[in-house]
């Protein structure tokens, strides 16, 4: 057998990784599942859970502290047991005001802050299916919500029908960039709006922000590694 020379052995052993890649891109993703502890996962291209899921639990935990402090214009401040009753909060939903696309985090942000509300044990939370239905009544958008005279005609009708809502909140994501070449650093805000239904004012607002970086010159990316 004659010896393979320099080129047909680099040229063979191409050839095989290019088989060995080929077959296992074929097989799909692999997944495996996560456990409490393990690192979060950070999104590449745009914000994931490693920036939502602290700024909404954040923000909602700062709303909450907050909302002991101002009952509802139309409830006493104390039930017959000495304790602040409950009230019933109507979540509008979120204005996406950022420069990406929410996806399906759109939906997952707003369960997680209808489920951090119902734990905190102060409010009843109105259905997203009784909200739907009393802005199909008025015929109306949740965003026209944000207008005086359409949310005092949305409680009004909410009431006739069994549903008496003492706040509205409203949520937005905004962001702002700033660009150095190829790299680049994005600020997420989450502001929270909880609004007398009765009175129409904005009884407390508050808010949480995080930065993200991502790094395309080799430059950038070896600082970032260094910040680790």
């Amino acid at each position: 057998m004659q010896k393979m020379n320099r080129r047909e052995l680099l040229i063979g052993g191409g050839v095989a990784a290019a088989i060995v890649v080929s077959q296992v891109g074929c097989r799909g993703v692999k997944a495996s599942v996560m456990n409490p502890w393990d690192k979060q996962s950070v999104g590449s291209d745009k914000a994931g859970g490693e920036i939502y899921n602290p700024i909404v639990a954040a923000a909602t935990s700062k709303l909450l502290a907050r909302s002991c402090e101002f009952p509802a214009s139309n409830m006493p401040q104390l039930n017959a047991n000495g304790f602040p009753p409950k009230r019933r909060v109507c979540f509008v939903g979120i204005e996406n005001l950022s420069a990406e696309e929410l996806g399906d985090f759109k939906d997952h942000i707003s369960s997680t802050i209808n489920q951090q509300i119902v734990e905190s044990d102060q409010f009843d939370v109105v259905h997203s299916k009784a909200l739907a239905a009393g802005l199909g009544m008025i015929g109306a958008r949740a965003e026209d919500l944000f207008i005086p005279a359409t949310r005092r005609q949305f409680t009004q009708v909410m009431e006739q029908e069994g549903n008496p809502i003492d706040y509205l909140l409203f949520a937005k994501i905004t962001s702002g960039t700033t660009r150095d070449n190829k790299d680049m650093q994005r600020e997420y805000k989450l502001t929270m709006e909880l609004v007398d239904a009765k009175s129409s004012q904005a009884t407390i607002t508050e808010s949480c922000s995080m930065r993200k970086e991502y790094n395309k010159s080799v430059a950038g990316k070896t600082k970032s590694w260094f910040k680790r």
